[in-house]
């Protein structure tokens, strides 16, 4: 038996409660923390009593969230849903001998943790309190002890805390007796042993579930972790990243059908700029939280899909096709105005519109509200829409490109006793549309019908605005729709092929999309670079390239830096160099009523064209000249003789310096009279990605030894990257991309033959980004032609902030935080579908995208904070203390360096 008696120096200590209240956490500096989301603070005690160093369990305070400019976070409110004590902290103090409690400490600890994280991830450090400093018996007589947070023995902030305890601890005698007997000793061992082993094995399955557990807990950041090495890996360059990524599968119930939903959650979403680049910006695009959610009809789309694949295999036309020969299925729409209300003023162009027409479907009643005396506010998009025209610039007599409509459509939007609106607008970029007037059409099926035509007088306001004259033309389909199984291709030139290949083409419609967007604190940062002074939009787009680029390199492989361009021959085809065939087009020309206009217009405007141009019209080309651009570098290659549509000798080949990949080269062609008879381009990366992906036959691409080579004829388009089958003409090119290791770096590129400026490098790369796209109209036809239409439920950016100092500072970067501040951006209304349709296209939805962002930033957004910023920037760059090296200091500069280590 073991007894202890009073008085002895190792008497056990009676057990007690230590109190502590938490009241403020103050200058606690998180360091090497995650993310830059929402954190929460939480203090915890634990009782520690020597020998022992670990301590005993820990309790904690409720959490709060962390002010960043204290550094700490407050206790001393009441926060609704949480008690008095929910910063109050109790240590439960068992027996413990005189000596120990001379050395027991209440251990206090700081954590920290992202929002959405369920448990603590991270110690800003901890406070000691001797337990023989506790004196006090109740919170009244607590007095406040301001303790220092140390971490690794660094300080850390300061914790403010009253500490009690209820009950002294006084030494006691515990009537505590042990006899040990062997068989009860033999029993004890077999019973603990049997004990241990179950419970070894509860243990383990405990651990396991724990595990589960904290693996779905922490699935959000590993799975931002995960996208944002993928994406590191399979695009270099892109330098995306996202904290925590959250997206649940669901269906819901809508107008008798089940929609399948994807909730996608980001957290902390950056696309940051090149860390070697050294901006004052650490990211270009960035938000705190994203929150997307996009619904499909799955049942739908699967139909649609099957749909179109067996209509590839055997081609069953619709209805309305089979119906071709007995009745005509479309018709043909002309409409044109004539003496319209001017909208827009000016001294110097005079007053006129840029117009364009609805035709719309409404109820008696809705039409009677539009041409009423108050229609001042009418808007387009509450009535059912059957077609709208494009715009003409500038005209009060406009007459618009007819439209092809399908009858069974048009008949079904005038169902129910609907009459016929016509509504004229004035297009504005930076305002909302003006309204010109409105007019009912009324019978417009029966006018249809007769294939007749009808004059109506638009109004607004009661007074009138002008007339609207519409002409229809019934026909028939002569040629069956695309036998394909989606109409539609990525390519603009490709999908405009297939357009025209079919009189009355109709795009795929698979499925309609539902979006729901909301992007919390976005930011936009234009940047200079502190190295090389590249602007941090090119700067982003050429490491993109060269990622790409890396990718299909060697480990030891240098990237290229020197173009070769190799011309051999200019050739035209089918003989449209000849005299005879453009007499014989210039002819056709002139009995029509539009070239009579047009000559008149030059007559009376001598100006606008000039003789040489107007000479080339008429001539053949005798002698053309190439001209190769590349960024600031231009190459003439000479001219040469047409000899029997076909020019040769020209000069031997061209090097240019270049780096960068996403560098676009255009090759002209130009006649004797300055006209243009083709152009070519292409992007370096081209070279190296998709080499037979460019306009021309006979086109091949090779790889090596480091060096990308492509050959073959290329073929030349106009100004609008057109091709006239009169005008067909090829250049026979070849380009060579390798390696020099006496070629210029990047940087000196860059300052050849000067530095440019934010703002020029800015539109060196709109312009670039102007050619990649091609023709406008083909690259629109190819939006709106998208197999899926979009509905847009809501959209909205809260808390925007633009920098765009640095766009207007010259060559320094911006080295203030201040901003452009929007609070909200609510582009709900803008972009919803129209009354009547299910969604919009692919182009419809990026154009209102851009107006409707563009439009509410300039009416909402600080006029003078945006002021103060591009005045503040352009006085910068004015007396910026960089000074710049004429064009030919700096090329006998590179010179100087060239020979140096050639020596």
């Amino acid at each position: 038996m073991v007894t202890w008696s009073i008085g002895s120096p190792s008497a056990p200590t009676a057990g007690g409660t230590i109190f502590g209240r938490v009241l403020e956490v103050r200058d606690a500096h998180s360091k090497g923390i995650f993310g830059r989301g929402s954190r929460m603070v939480t203090v915890g005690a634990k009782l520690i009593v020597p020998p022992s160093t670990s301590g005993g369990r820990v309790t904690k305070t409720s959490a709060r969230p962390k002010n960043l400019t204290k550094q700490g976070a407050d206790w001393t409110s009441v926060v609704a849903g949480e008690g008095k004590d929910a910063n109050l902290i109790r240590v439960e103090s068992h027996f413990m001998s005189a000596a120990q409690r001379k050395g027991a400490v209440v251990k206090f600890v700081v954590f920290e943790r992202l929002k959405t994280d369920l448990n603590d991830t991270h110690t800003l450090g901890h406070a000691l309190v001797k337990v023989t400093d506790i004196v006090a018996h109740s919170e009244e007589k607590a007095k406040e002890m301001r303790l220092g947070i140390e971490k690794k023995g660094k300080p850390n902030g300061e914790l403010r805390v009253a500490a009690w305890s209820p009950k002294p601890l006084e030494p006691v005698v515990p009537p505590f007796v042990l006899d040990f007997w062997r068989p009860i000793m033999v029993l004890s061992l077999l019973v603990s042993y049997g004990v241990a082993r179950r419970l070894s094995r509860m243990l383990a399955r405990g651990v396991v579930v724990l595990g589960a557990a904290w693996f779905a807990l922490e699935v959000p950041m590993l799975l931002g972790a995960a996208l944002t090495a993928i994406l590191a890996v399979a695009v270099p360059g892109l330098n995306l990243s996202v904290s925590a990524v959250r997206f649940v599968f669901s269906f819901a119930k809508k107008d008798d059908r089940r929609i399948l939903q994807l909730n996608l959650e980001v957290e902390d979403f950056a696309l940051a700029n090149d860390p070697d680049g050294k901006y004052f910006h650490q990211n270009f695009v960035s938000a705190s939280f994203i929150d997307l959610r996009v619904g499909v009809d799955p049942a739908f789309l699967a139909r649609r899909l099957l749909a179109a694949f067996q209509r590839r295999v055997k081609y069953d036309p619709p209805p309305c096709h089979k119906k071709m020969a007995a009745e005509d299925t479309h018709c043909v729409v002309s409409a044109r105005a004539s003496d319209l209300a001017a909208k827009d003023h000016s001294k110097l162009l005079g007053d006129s519109s840029d117009p364009y027409a609805f035709l719309l479907a409404a109820t008696p009643e809705e039409a009677a509200k539009a041409t009423s005396t108050h229609n001042a506010n009418f808007d387009a998009d509450t009535l059912v829409q059957v077609f709208k025209t494009e715009y003409v610039e500038r005209n009060l007599n406009p007459s618009w490109n007819p439209l092809t409509l399908d009858l069974a459509i048009l008949r079904s939007k005038f169902e129910g006793g609907r009459v016929a609106v016509v509504a004229v607008y004035d297009f504005d970029i930076a305002t909302s549309d003006d309204l010109i007037g409105v007019a009912i059409i009324p019978n417009l099926l029966d006018i249809v019908d007769a294939q007749g035509e009808t004059t109506a007088t638009i109004t607004k306001r009661g007074k009138p605005g002008g007339e609207v004259s519409l002409a229809f033309h019934k026909t028939h389909l002569d040629t069956p729709a695309p036998d394909v199984a989606i109409a539609w291709r990525p390519f603009p030139s490709v999908h405009d092929e297939l357009r025209n290949t079919y009189r009355y083409y109709e795009p795929t419609r698979l499925a309609t999309v539902s979006l729901e967007l909301s992007v919390d604190d976005p930011c936009v940062s234009f940047d200079i670079s502190a190295v090389n002074d590249e602007f941090n939009v090119n700067n982003y787009v050429r490491k993109l390239a060269q990622g790409k680029i890396r990718q299909c390199l060697g480990r030891r492989e240098p990237a290229p830096n020197t173009l070769t361009i190799i011309v051999r021959k200019v050739e035209w085809h089918k003989g449209a160099v000849t005299d005879e065939a453009i007499s014989r087009a210039s002819a056709a020309r002139k009995k029509t009523a539009v070239s009579a206009v047009r000559k008149l217009s030059r007559t009376l405007a001598p100006w606008r064209r000039s003789p040489r141009h107007t000479t080339a019209a008429k001539r053949a080309p005798r002698q053309v000249t190439v001209t190769a651009h590349l960024r600031r570098q231009t190459v003439h290659f000479g001219s040469s003789q047409v000899t029997d549509g076909v020019a040769t000798g020209f000069h031997a080949a061209a090097n240019i310096n270049v780096v960068d990949p996403s560098a676009v080269v255009k090759i002209t062609v130009k006649d004797n009279y300055g006209s243009l008879v083709g152009q070519w381009i292409t992007t370096l990366k081209m070279l190296v990605l998709a080499p037979e992906n460019v306009h021309g036959y006979d086109v091949v691409g090779t790889k090596k030894r480091g060096s990308f080579a492509m050959s073959g004829m290329m073929q030349l388009r106009d100004s609008d990257f057109l091709v006239a089958p009169e005008k067909e003409a090829y250049v026979d090119l070849e380009l060579v991309w390798w390696y020099d290791k006496h070629g210029k770096t990047h940087d000196q590129i860059m300052h050849i033959p000067k530095k440019l400026t934010a703002l020029e490098q800015l539109q060196q790369n709109s312009a670039e980004t102007t050619l990649k796209l091609g023709n406008r109209r083909q690259l629109a036809n190819m939006l709106r032609d998208f197999p899926v239409l979009f509905d847009v439920q809501s959209f909205e950016l809260n808390r925007v902030r633009f920098h765009l100092k640095a766009l207007f500072q010259g060559y320094t970067t911006d080295n203030s935080n201040r901003a452009i501040f929007l609070e909200k951006l609510d582009l709900r209304d803008k972009l919803k579908p129209r009354r009547g349709e299910a969604g919009c296209d692919l182009y419809t939805l990026v154009w209102y995208m851009v107006t409707a962002t563009v439009r509410p930033v300039l009416s909402e957004v600080s006029l003078v904070d945006a002021t103060n910023q591009i005045i503040s920037g352009v006085f910068t760059g004015l007396f910026s203390s960089s000074h710049h090296k004429s064009p030919l200091a700096i090329d006998h500069a590179l010179e100087e360096e060239d020979d140096e280590e050639d020596a």
